[in-house]
């Protein structure tokens, strides 16, 4: 696991050159959800690679939290969740009353019921250059639907999707977001 494992210095920079010199347009995004070093950073800029944000780690009292949307940079991918992480509803359900209060207070917003599609729309309108969300988030699917427990050995990776989960008001709703958000493409 994580916790029992090791850092292995690797020839980060070697390695993304060869990369880049055989991929010149391959989008690569860095996973920098944990300790990351000067080196890290310095070759996140050099190579131009995208990191990582996630709204739910978000809701701290740390000014300087990287996840937090006030926070977010264009050279981040946001993430409502991944799948190491429980759905919003059910990551938002097992929060205290005055953790939820928090929530609400950092996202700038009145409570809701809807907090899978409040934190949608919150990555959405951040400043990252990409925002990603679970299916099960568009869903509002609670955490019977999570993908993955990190450190869990049995039960993992067994949801699955089925067709008559999707509302048929889902696709347009979707654009709704992209559209609002200004993240509507169109050629």
């Amino acid at each position: 696991t994580a916790v029992e494992g090791f850092w292995e210095d690797t020839p980060g920079d070697a390695l993304l050159a060869r990369v880049h010199d055989a991929f010149p347009n391959l989008h690569i995004v860095a996973e920098d959800l944990g300790i990351i070093t000067e080196e890290v950073r310095k070759l996140r800029r050099k190579y131009h690679l995208p990191g990582m944000a996630v709204l739910q780690f978000a809701f701290d009292h740390f000014a300087d939290n990287p996840h937090k949307p006030a926070n977010i940079t264009p050279d981040t991918i946001i993430y409502t969740g991944t799948h190491d992480n429980d759905t919003c509803a059910g990551w938002f359900s097992k929060l205290q009353a005055h953790e939820k209060a928090f929530v609400f207070q950092i996202l700038g917003t009145e409570p809701t019921t809807d907090i899978a599609d409040l934190m949608i729309r919150t990555a959405m309108r951040s400043k990252a250059s990409l925002a990603m969300a679970p299916l099960q988030d568009f869903l509002g699917l609670g955490s019977k639907a999570r993908m993955n427990t990190p450190g869990v050995s049995e039960g993992n990776w067994r949801w699955r999707f089925e067709w008559d989960m999707l509302p048929e008001t889902l696709p347009e709703r979707i654009r709704n977001m992209i559209t609002e958000s200004g993240r509507l493409y169109v050629r």
